[in-house]
Order: C-alpha cells, then structure tokens, then sequence
C-alpha cells in the first residue's frame, strides 16, 4: 500500500484544520497575506506552494516542514506533527477544534505504512498514518491491551507504539510497528498515561 502524497491544495486544507482555523481567510491573516486570492489560486489553478510563501506559513505555525510544503517530500531525518483528540473528539474534530495536543514523531518512523485501525474493534491493520487524526481514549494500565496501538506518554516523551504487556512483571515493551526487532522497553513506574487508538480520521 502506498502513502497517498498530498496535493499543494490538501496540505494548505491538512494545516487550517490541524491548527484550528475555522476557515482558509482566518489562516491567511494568521501567517501575513493581505488577499486570501493567491491562496485559492493553489487550488483552482493546481500551483504549488512557493517558498516565500511556506516561509510566511513556518513563520507562523512552529514545527512547519518548509521544505515539504514545496517540494511535497520529506526529508528522512524530518518530523511530523500528529494531532489527537480525547475529549468527544469526532465532534470537536468536525467542528475544527483545536486538538488537544500533538505528537511530534520522526518521519522514518511513519513514513511507510504502519499504525492504523479500521475501528476499536479490530484488530490493528496496515494503513497510512500521514495527514490524519488519531482519536484515542485515555486508559488505565489494567485496561492497556498487548497487540494494539496505543499512544504512551512517559518522561516528557509521547509515542505512538504497539505495545506487549510482560505477565510477570506488569513491564511493557513498545514496538514502532507490529512485532518487529524494533522497541523500547519502560517499566510500569515509567508509563505516566495510556491511550488507546480508537480509529484514525484522515484529513483530505
């Protein structure tokens, strides 16, 4: 399965709704344009971004890849900003709530496909993660599950991992995809608070 590379248009649409502007004149203002004309002339005309311009949106919204907004490619050593909602979040998200926090991952990490869920039901599947919004519920350690995705927060770090549950020891082993050799091993005083991956929204 291959990684749908968004369109100039469904990058600019990916960064309104990630940062909880209600419309595209709201973004304009917020990163300097006086006419909000050249941005729909992306859209109607199919231009790309230019770099003066993914230099005015860096300037306003940190964490900004630039060179992505220009070229539509990542460099290897980039990051990517995942944004999650726990609170009622397919209502916030419809409503173009801001999120209620952002993962910052490394590209290599999610760059192919890996970290998807048809719905809480299922078991997790392969599927692209890029551009979306992840719905999670925050759970107790009792109710974290070996085998499914779940973002873990401990220290001052976030991730989004598949995660194994030692029966002996109540420790956890993390893996950045299914049951691969890579992972991370953090003992149960480590882990400060779980979610559950619910399901994934895609954002064009």
């Amino acid at each position: 399965m291959k990684n749908h590379i968004p369109s100039p248009w469904e990058q600019l649409e990916s960064l309104i709704y990630e940062n909880g502007f209600r419309n595209i004149k709201q973004f304009a203002r917020a990163i300097g344009l006086d006419c909000v004309e050249s941005l729909y002339q992306i859209k109607r005309l199919g231009l790309n971004i230019s770099p003066r311009l993914a230099a005015m949106i860096g300037a306003a919204i940190p964490g900004v890849d630039e060179g992505y907004l220009v070229t539509g490619k990542r460099a290897p050593d980039s990051s990517v900003r995942i944004p999650y909602y726990t609170h009622d979040p397919v209502t916030r998200y419809r409503n173009h709530a801001l999120p209620d926090n952002y993962i910052t991952m490394p590209y290599g990490d999610i760059g192919q496909p890996s970290f998807a869920t048809a719905n809480h039901e299922q078991e997790p599947i392969v599927g692209a993660m890029l551009n979306s919004v992840l719905i999670v519920e925050e759970v107790s350690g009792t109710e974290i599950k070996s085998g499914k995705p779940h973002l873990i927060e401990y220290g001052n770090t976030l991730l989004l991992r598949f995660i194994e549950i030692d029966p002996h020891t109540g420790n956890y082993k993390l893996y950045s995809d299914n049951w691969t050799t890579r992972s991370l091993a953090i003992t149960a005083a480590d882990l400060r608070s779980a979610f559950a991956l619910r399901f994934i929204l895609k954002i064009y």
